[in-house]
Formats: structure tokens, sequence, C-alpha cells
């Protein structure tokens, strides 16, 4: 008898397509159309990049455990950075959360292969466990990160440090690619009742458009006003300042493409997230990751008595997950409300309402 597959189908006579093959049959008749372009891209530099130079080659029904692990996983674990001299380090390239990221793109090749081709691989975390990474962070996390970012940009900032003014509107709840894409022209200070910066566009990396480039619309597609106060309206004006002083060096020769960007390296050239989130773990150190700080921003509206809604618009969110940023003061709130109950039935003073601190 044919030795058969996990869902007993017969493989013998039958390798399959090689990956490379059923990569392109799954741009065009498996993948949802309405995903963003921005993840599709993500898709694409994960295959690209770190499955298909390595096993693109082999059908499907070729990538047995052995030839996944010794073929594909070992080596890209153990892909290194290099120094900006091109010499090789000891750092690994991808971390567990990209490796992660790139192990669940390949599960999806390989899922969607077997539902198609039939196809005995599917990938579980029984051939290869999912790198460990854990996201989002706990309530605890969150509370705690938000306690060192309010100490290091509010309570005892370092504004002589130029990433002080670089990093202080993540806590306005910017998406990195919105910062790094503000223009000198996005910040409006004529009128000093109300600053405000104009979030429309992103800084994005595609090939097809030879690299870096000015994505002209926001990640939900629609523009926002975000208002410019205490820390954040001295950070700009900072960045400002420190901006035109570097414009006056001999060295200043910023790309044309660029040239109007408020962060901008000293002598011009392109501030990308490449730079940027190395310089942020240095700056707050390990443990807080960019992204988080969304996750703080509304933490920290919240606890200064920032309704839902207008931290909705200030965060850039059509869905509900905005609310999620809610839930730790939500849930102080809620056991302040419990206690006034108990102190009540006891005929006690009420308990006082949250403290609030103040961010600027």
């Amino acid at each position: 008898m044919l030795p058969k597959g996990d869902d007993g189908r017969n493989f013998d006579n039958y390798a399959g397509p090689t990956l490379e093959e059923w990569v392109e049959e799954w741009k065009i008749n498996w993948m949802h159309d309405s995903l963003q372009e921005s993840t599709r891209n993500i898709y694409f530099g994960h295959i690209n990049t770190y499955i298909l130079p390595f096993i693109g080659k082999r059908p499907l029904n070729d990538l047995s455990t052995k030839v996944l692990k010794t073929e594909w996983w070992v080596p890209i674990c153990n892909l290194c950075k290099r120094d900006g001299d091109g010499v090789m380090t000891d750092e690994p390239l991808l971390g567990n959360s990209a490796r992660a990221n790139v192990y669940k793109t390949l599960r999806m090749l390989l899922i969607t292969a077997r539902h198609k081709h039939g196809t005995r691989m599917g990938l579980t975390e029984k051939l290869i466990p999912t790198p460990q990474h854990r996201r989002p962070e706990s309530d605890l996390e969150v509370k705690q990160a938000a306690l060192k970012l309010r100490d290091i940009f509010f309570n005892h900032p370092d504004k002589n440090d130029p990433r002080w003014s670089l990093f202080a509107l993540c806590l306005l709840g910017l998406r990195q690619g919105e910062r790094l894409a503000i223009s000198v022209s996005d910040v409006d200070l004529s009128d000093e009742t109300d600053p405000v910066i104009y979030i429309n566009s992103q800084l994005d990396f595609l090939a097809s458009k030879g690299g870096w480039y000015l994505k002209d619309a926001t990640k939900n597609g629609e523009p926002r006003v975000v208002p410019l106060w205490g820390i954040f309206l001295e950070a700009v004006e900072t960045q400002l300042l420190r901006r035109e002083e570097w414009r006056q060096r001999e060295d200043w020769n910023p790309d044309p493409a660029f040239s109007n960007l408020l962060f901008l390296q000293p002598g011009g050239k392109l501030w990308t997230r490449r730079q940027d989130t190395p310089a942020w773990h240095k700056f707050v150190g390990e443990g807080i990751r960019g992204h988080l700080a969304r996750h703080i921003t509304g933490d920290l509206l919240a606890e200064e008595g920032v309704g839902l809604e207008t931290a909705r618009v200030l965060l850039g969110h059509k869905s509900d997950a905005w609310a999620h940023y809610y839930r730790i003061v939500s849930t102080k709130e809620a056991r302040r409300e419990l206690r006034n109950i108990g102190a009540r039935d006891r005929g006690e003073e009420k308990v006082s309402p949250i403290k609030v601190k103040r961010m600027g």
C-alpha cells in the first residue's frame, strides 16, 4: 500500500509545484484583495528575502521537516547584522519578533498550498516551535513603561539631547512612519492659542519606487490635525531651531525629495526607520518597543481626563482598537466607583477620583 499524508492523500507520485511557483499562483489567486499595500509589501519582503532564496526551488512535497530546519530555519536564524564598514557582527539580523513574522508568512503559504494542492507540509508548531514574543504587553508592563517614559520626557528630560525632540512626539500617538514624514510646512504655529501639526503622509519603503518615499496617505487613509501643547510644542520648536542651525552648515545637502522634512540628520540626510528604531531603544532603554508608545499615549491622555472620542482622533483609529489603550485607566475608575459603593454603605466619604498628572 502506498504511504499517505496526514489527511489521507497519496503523495508518492506527486512532488507538487515548487515553492517559487506556488508563490506566483498565491499572489494571483489566494491573496486577499482587501489587504493594504503595506501589508502586501511586508509579505513580499519576507518571501523574497528570507524564504525563496533558501527553499524557493524545492517542490512543496520535498519540504520535509529536515529540509525546513536545515535549509531554511537554521540559516535564517544564523544571519547576522553588519557594521558600518560592512563587517559581519555577532548580533542576529532577525530578533524573535521578526523571525516569528517570517515564520507565520511561510506557514500561511504552506497551509494555502495544502488546501489547493493537497501538499503535506503545514508548518505546525510541532514542526518548528514559533519564536516567543509577546504583544500586546500586559497592563502592568504598559503602566511601568508609561512611568519610565513620563520620567524621560516630562519629569527629568535632557532637552539638550537631540533624541528628546526627535522622540517626544511618539507620546502624541504618532506612528513611526507618520512622525518621520512630518514636513516643516505641516507644522502650523501661526496661531499661538492653537498650534497644530497636520498628519497626512508616511515615510515608507518600496523597492519599486526606488527605496524610501513619502506615501501620500496615513495608515487609516485619513489625514488628521494633532494639537501641540506643553512639552510637545517645546519639542517641535526645539527641533525647528536645531534644524535651522544644521541648515546653515557647509555639509547640509539633503535629497530634494525630502529636504522639507522636520526630522533629518545633521547633514540633511534622510532619517529612516533603520536609524530611528535603534536610536529609540538606546534613548529609552530596551524592552519598550516604539509602537508601545501609542498604548502609553492612551494611558497618559486618559489620566489627563481626555475623552475617548478625542483620543480616537488623536491616535488616528477608525476601529475600536483605540479603546484598548484606555483599558488600564477604565479599570482604575471602575475600582474607584466600587470602593465608593462600599464607602457609601459604611457611611464614609467618597473616594477621591483619579489624581491627574499634568503632562507639560
